[in-house]
């Protein structure tokens, strides 16, 4: 509960540095005005694009669930990934944790079965950003050199090895803690036990038998998830004229601010988001509108999903419960 509560508080912290870093000495008056701009089509064009991305992700995991032993429903499967969505935007990972304990609910899945198939698709959405992020410095060497030696210069909170010594001194401290807590209170061979089960259906993951379309369900998750940019470029008037291409920049670079600690990647991919207009030369504040744009439509979208897939679960159920008093009747 500590850890969890710890790692709450981390994330936020990490989130609000990065937005104070970000939007220091910027006009919030000229970014809302942007904003306010924005053209309704794109705007639920891009909240279209959040649900078939959820679609996507749940169907890919199902064939690692499938893959791993576990027999789920598609529905489950779909309701268990957005309801890990939603918590993820309150809080940073946790909901994974949430996504598998609402499957362990509706299809009685081991959590330890479906972390390790979560586990497995992160590695694979961690690869595709690697490759991404790769291919993107390869092409446009000159300018995303430039941007990180000026975040490194700009920003002294990432040029202070003290600062980075003192976090991995807590760090091992903590974990050393945690260790001999779980010893002490003998917990120490279930945990063990539980990590093994993990890593175990990782291993067993990576022998997929669907394979090409896990590999194609992949490739189109991340081609939507840049449409997603896209739409919100379309949106603005100061930016409807850039192209998909540099929707697909932003995706890998501002990646890297998604895959930090922060509860729904707010403030780190808005700092990322800000260092790829200016490396490119582009008007700061539109990159701001934009950043504020895509990540506020994210999260808006994933409490709407959110909350219509509890109606539709709480009608689901009351469906159920009604076609089973009928056969009792009958």
């Amino acid at each position: 509960m500590f850890k969890k509560i710890f790692n709450v508080l981390l994330g936020v912290l990490i989130g609000a540095g990065f937005l104070i870093i970000t939007f220091k000495d910027k006009s919030l008056i000229e970014i809302y005005e942007n904003i306010k701009e924005a053209d309704i089509f794109w705007v639920i064009a891009n909240g279209v694009c959040l649900f078939l991305t959820f679609f996507l992700r749940s169907y890919r995991w199902k064939i690692l669930l499938e893959n791993a032993g576990a027999k789920v429903n598609t529905v489950n499967v779909l309701h268990s990934a957005i309801v890990g969505y939603v918590v993820n935007s309150f809080t940073p990972k946790l909901g994974e944790i949430a996504r598998c304990m609402g499957l362990k609910g509706s299809d009685n899945v081991k959590t330890s079965l479906s972390l390790g198939t979560v586990v497995t698709e992160r590695i694979y959405d961690i690869l595709v950003l690697g490759i991404g992020i790769a291919f993107f410095f390869i092409v446009e060497l000159d300018k995303l050199i430039a941007l990180f030696l000026k975040i490194f210069q700009d920003n002294a909170i990432f040029n202070t090895p003290y600062s980075i010594i003192t976090f991995f001194v807590i760090t091992i401290v903590v974990f050393v803690i945690l260790f001999f807590v779980i010893k002490k209170i003998k917990l120490f061979e279930k945990v063990k036990a539980f990590i093994y089960e993990v890593i175990d259906t990782v291993k067993k993951s990576f022998r997929i038998k669907k394979i090409r379309t896990f590999i194609a369900i992949t490739i189109l998750i991340w081609i939507v998830l840049a449409i997603m940019n896209y739409c919100c470029l379309k949106a603005l008037p100061s930016t409807d004229s850039f192209s998909l291409y540099f929707a697909f920049i932003i995706l890998f670079i501002a990646g890297i601010g998604w895959a930090l600690p922060s509860p729904g990647g707010i403030g780190t991919t808005h700092f990322f988001i800000l260092q790829i207009f200016i490396a490119f030369n582009l008007n700061e504040s539109s990159g701001l509108a934009f950043a504020v744009l895509s990540n506020g439509l994210t999260l808006v979208f994933t409490w709407i999903i959110g909350v219509l897939a509890l109606f539709f679960s709480i009608g689901r159920k009351g469906l159920y419960v009604r076609k089973k008093r009928q056969n009792i009747t009958n």
